[in-house]
């Protein structure tokens, strides 16, 4: 997208064993410098300005079902893409002028700002910044083109840095840079309509967050395991020696990145994690 990003250099690599055989040194602090907080979660102040639409290219790219691209578009709208037959086309959906649309808008007030967008589970989720520490979190579920639902969750005392869906208890997880946070937003046919709010008030430097089976795991100086219900975040875990910037879980692997390198674990028991070597 003209004037919304910037590819600063590509390497093609062929892998030709286990990944966790290497031991690059991941050290982007150059590249940070030079391009402006990359790697990192929170948002420099220095990138906020009174005209948002003029700001830093924010990082928002994703793949939803087969053929189609979503990018941020202009100001509070999404610019869909598709590409058929080596053609690529781009169009753009303005929220604005179709109210009530399917999907929320990328630029959710005035002051906020979308750093941050992914697809996990099956789930669109757009992380924002305001100028201040308001922040907030719109989660799509993307089933199909005809079944789309939308929860906006609102922190007014910080700027989510991760987030993920437990759907046994129906809860979203979210960290805020010192603790973690549920959210409880759905509309049920006996409740008619629940949104509560929980400080689960467990002191934590953790930047990443993601469940399996019933638990929440956080990653960041260590890794995390919790049993979470309504009212508690029970510690079920510590690993101190498992540690990254981030990662990724596919089925019962979990791929850590750190400065040390990529580095693969076997998850399908909660309380012995073990490294694969």
């Amino acid at each position: 997208m003209e004037g919304k990003g910037l590819i600063a250099g590509t390497e093609t690599h062929k892998l030709t064993g286990i990944i966790t055989d290497k031991q690059p040194n991941l050290d982007f602090s150059k590249l940070d410098a030079l391009f402006g907080n990359l790697t990192t979660k929170v948002i420099p102040d220095t990138w906020f300005s009174n005209n948002q639409e003029k700001d830093k290219p924010y990082i928002g790219i994703i793949k939803v079902g087969t053929d189609q691209i979503y990018t941020y578009g202009n100001y509070n709208s999404w610019a869909i893409c598709t590409y058929r037959l080596g053609t690529f086309s781009v169009r753009e959906e303005d929220l604005w002028s179709t109210p009530g649309g399917k999907y929320a808008p990328p630029y959710y007030y005035s002051n906020a700002y979308p750093p941050r967008m992914f697809l996990a589970d099956d789930m669109i989720y757009l992380l924002g910044a305001g100028h201040s520490k308001i922040g907030y979190c719109d989660c799509i579920i993307y089933e199909d083109k005809r079944h789309i639902f939308n929860y906006h969750l609102y922190f007014p005392d910080f700027n989510p840095l991760d987030i993920t869906y437990l759907p046994t208890m129906r809860a979203f997880f979210v960290l805020s840079g010192k603790s973690v946070w549920g959210a409880f937003k759905f509309r049920d046919p006996e409740q008619q309509y629940m949104e509560r709010y929980i400080d689960y008030k467990i002191p934590t430097e953790a930047t990443s967050i993601f469940w399996k089976g019933n638990n929440v795991i956080t990653i960041g100086n260590g890794l995390s395991v919790y049993l979470p219900s309504e009212n508690e975040l029970k510690l079920v875990k510590d690993y101190p020696g498992i540690s990254g910037k981030c990662c990724k879980k596919e089925g019962s692997i979990l791929i850590v990145a750190n400065m040390q390198g990529l580095f693969n674990y076997d998850i399908s028991d909660l309380e012995n994690i073990k490294l694969i070597p």
